[in-house]
Protein backbone atom coordinates (compact mmCIF):
# COMPACT_ATOMS: atom_id res chain seq x y z
CA UNK A 1 0.00 0.00 0.00
CA UNK A 2 2.77 2.28 0.61
CA UNK A 3 4.58 2.41 -3.04
CA UNK A 4 0.57 4.29 -4.05
CA UNK A 5 1.30 7.41 -2.37
CA UNK A 6 4.48 7.41 -5.17
CA UNK A 7 1.84 7.58 -7.48
CA UNK A 8 1.99 11.05 -9.98
CA UNK A 9 -1.70 11.62 -8.74
CA UNK A 10 -0.12 11.55 -5.29
CA UNK A 11 1.89 14.85 -5.90
CA UNK A 12 1.20 18.39 -5.38
CA UNK A 13 3.93 21.27 -6.12
CA UNK A 14 4.52 22.59 -2.69
CA UNK A 15 6.58 25.32 -1.69
CA UNK A 16 10.08 24.18 0.39
CA UNK A 17 9.71 26.95 3.08
CA UNK A 18 5.91 25.78 3.94
CA UNK A 19 6.93 22.29 3.31
CA UNK A 20 9.81 22.26 6.04
CA UNK A 21 8.14 24.29 8.11
CA UNK A 22 4.27 24.35 9.52
CA UNK A 23 3.00 21.14 7.09
CA UNK A 24 6.48 19.41 8.31
CA UNK A 25 5.66 20.43 11.87
CA UNK A 26 2.12 18.90 11.55
CA UNK A 27 3.20 15.56 9.81
CA UNK A 28 5.60 15.22 12.32
CA UNK A 29 2.79 15.84 15.03
CA UNK A 30 0.54 13.18 13.35
CA UNK A 31 3.28 10.42 13.28
CA UNK A 32 3.73 11.20 17.10
CA UNK A 33 0.21 11.31 17.42
CA UNK A 34 -0.37 7.81 15.18
CA UNK A 35 1.98 5.76 17.49
CA UNK A 36 0.05 6.95 20.35
CA UNK A 37 -3.54 5.46 19.14
CA UNK A 38 -4.83 2.42 18.60
CA UNK A 39 -6.19 3.27 15.46
CA UNK A 40 -5.45 6.93 13.50
CA UNK A 41 -7.07 7.77 10.02
CA UNK A 42 -5.69 10.45 8.08
CA UNK A 43 -6.95 11.78 4.65
CA UNK A 44 -4.67 15.07 3.65
CA UNK A 45 -5.38 16.97 0.03
CA UNK A 46 -5.36 20.09 -1.26
CA UNK A 47 -7.26 23.09 -2.18
CA UNK A 48 -6.73 24.41 -5.59
CA UNK A 49 -8.34 28.12 -7.28
CA UNK A 50 -9.63 28.20 -10.26
CA UNK A 51 -7.63 31.50 -11.33
CA UNK A 52 -4.44 30.21 -9.12
CA UNK A 53 -0.88 29.71 -9.65
CA UNK A 54 0.20 27.44 -12.11
CA UNK A 55 3.85 25.98 -12.49
CA UNK A 56 4.99 24.02 -16.09
CA UNK A 57 6.26 20.74 -16.11
CA UNK A 58 6.84 18.84 -19.36
CA UNK A 59 4.93 21.15 -20.97
CA UNK A 60 2.13 21.08 -18.65
CA UNK A 61 0.69 23.41 -16.56
CA UNK A 62 0.15 22.25 -13.30
CA UNK A 63 -2.44 24.16 -10.83
CA UNK A 64 -0.46 24.96 -7.48
CA UNK A 65 -2.49 24.11 -4.17
CA UNK A 66 -3.76 27.91 -2.03
CA UNK A 67 -4.16 25.64 1.03
CA UNK A 68 -3.39 22.15 2.45
CA UNK A 69 -5.86 20.18 5.06
CA UNK A 70 -5.42 17.06 7.04
CA UNK A 71 -8.66 15.49 8.72
CA UNK A 72 -7.00 13.36 11.68
CA UNK A 73 -10.04 10.87 13.90
CA UNK A 74 -8.27 8.84 16.60
CA UNK A 75 -9.36 5.89 18.46
CA UNK A 76 -7.86 5.28 21.93
CA UNK A 77 -8.92 2.84 23.87
CA UNK A 78 -13.25 2.97 23.32
CA UNK A 79 -12.74 6.54 22.27
CA UNK A 80 -12.83 8.50 19.51
CA UNK A 81 -11.56 12.05 18.93
CA UNK A 82 -10.96 14.66 16.20
CA UNK A 83 -10.10 17.81 14.38
CA UNK A 84 -8.49 19.51 11.16
CA UNK A 85 -5.66 21.36 10.02
CA UNK A 86 -6.20 23.72 7.08
CA UNK A 87 -3.19 26.21 6.03
CA UNK A 88 -2.14 28.86 3.44
CA UNK A 89 0.35 27.01 0.80
CA UNK A 90 1.87 30.83 0.58
CA UNK A 91 1.84 31.79 4.20
CA UNK A 92 5.31 29.92 4.60
CA UNK A 93 6.16 31.95 7.86
CA UNK A 94 3.96 30.56 10.10
CA UNK A 95 4.72 28.28 13.02
CA UNK A 96 2.83 25.23 13.78
CA UNK A 97 -0.07 25.69 16.75
CA UNK A 98 -1.88 22.93 18.43
CA UNK A 99 -4.62 25.76 18.45
CA UNK A 100 -5.13 26.08 14.82
CA UNK A 101 -6.92 23.07 14.76
CA UNK A 102 -10.30 23.14 14.18
CA UNK A 103 -13.50 20.47 13.74
CA UNK A 104 -13.96 18.45 10.88
CA UNK A 105 -17.54 20.15 10.12
CA UNK A 106 -15.36 23.11 9.52
CA UNK A 107 -13.27 21.48 7.37
CA UNK A 108 -16.11 19.85 5.58
CA UNK A 109 -17.64 23.16 5.22
CA UNK A 110 -14.23 24.87 3.23
CA UNK A 111 -14.11 21.64 1.28
CA UNK A 112 -16.93 19.74 0.81
CA UNK A 113 -16.07 16.83 1.63
CA UNK A 114 -17.70 14.12 4.20
CA UNK A 115 -14.25 12.78 5.31
CA UNK A 116 -15.03 10.16 7.54
CA UNK A 117 -18.89 9.26 6.03
CA UNK A 118 -18.65 5.46 8.01
CA UNK A 119 -18.79 7.07 11.85
CA UNK A 120 -22.28 6.97 11.66
CA UNK A 121 -22.43 3.84 11.34
CA UNK A 122 -19.79 2.61 13.90
CA UNK A 123 -21.40 5.45 16.65
CA UNK A 124 -24.71 6.56 15.98
CA UNK A 125 -25.65 9.79 14.35
CA UNK A 126 -25.65 11.68 17.57
CA UNK A 127 -21.86 10.88 18.50
CA UNK A 128 -20.66 11.02 15.12
CA UNK A 129 -22.37 14.65 14.97
CA UNK A 130 -20.37 15.43 18.31
CA UNK A 131 -17.29 13.97 17.25
CA UNK A 132 -17.08 16.26 13.74
CA UNK A 133 -18.39 19.46 15.44
CA UNK A 134 -15.50 19.47 18.40
CA UNK A 135 -12.06 19.87 17.79
CA UNK A 136 -10.27 17.61 20.40
CA UNK A 137 -6.61 17.72 21.05
CA UNK A 138 -4.93 14.50 20.79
Amino acid sequence: MNNSVFYMTNITPQESSFNSGVWGTLEQRVRSWADSSDEFYVVTGCLISDNGTTVTSNGLDIAVPTHYYKALLRKKGGSYTACAYIYSHFNSNKSFSESDRISIDALENQTGIDFFPNLIGVLGETEAARIESTATAF
